[in-house]
């Protein structure tokens, strides 16, 4: 909540009916030779290994290389999303 990025993540709800089932996934998902792979073939990153290349040279905190279009804009949406306000109303 807050962070102006695309953070992925995997989740289970609170009104899950298949929270085992959810939890293998995760689980496998998480699995280094699953991260590895996913890197490989997507390209995608991952948070088990640093990228080849780079092991042991990133340090410090996280660099927005661009910034948030309208601060303050977000912001406002942002409370009334949480708020409950009704989406056709923004």
């Amino acid at each position: 909540e807050g962070a102006l990025a695309w953070l992925d993540c995997w989740a289970i709800s609170s009104r899950s009916t298949q929270v085992a089932l959810a939890t293998q996934w995760i689980n496998y998902m998480l699995e280094p030779q699953v991260n590895r792979e996913l890197t490989q073939r997507q390209g995608l990153a991952n948070t088990l290994e640093e990228p080849a290349g780079l092991v042991g040279a990133v340090k410090g905190p996280i660099v927005w290389l661009e910034r948030v279009e309208d601060g303050a804009r977000r912001s406002r949406l942002w409370q009334r999303i949480v708020s409950g306000d009704r989406p056709e109303r923004f």
